[in-house]
């Protein structure tokens, strides 16, 4: 049986991000905005990303740009000190 070295010519979400030790949400997020190119190779209805091994590549050179993940931090509501009526009067 010949020895047959298949090369990797692309990525899943799930394997990017266990590369970089982030999570699938965040490698989306870097594709949505630009920073990382991917190829979709689902349907309309259900997208199946992949990312190529030279986009990678350039991701990587390009780690000074790198988008990160920014955190939508969401305040929590101030709480209201009770407010005694009688010694407002």
């Amino acid at each position: 049986m010949p020895d047959r070295h298949i090369e990797r010519t692309h990525f899943s979400i799930s394997e990017v991000a266990q590369c970089y030790g982030v999570s699938r949400r965040t490698v989306l997020r870097w594709i949505t905005i630009g920073g990382l190119k991917a190829t979709n190779v689902g349907t309309a209805d259900k997208a199946l990303w992949r990312v190529p091994v030279e986009a990678l590549a350039s991701f990587e050179r390009e780690k000074t740009n790198r988008p990160t993940a920014r955190r939508k931090h969401k305040r929590k509501p101030r709480r209201r000190q009770p407010t005694n009526m009688v010694d407002q009067l």
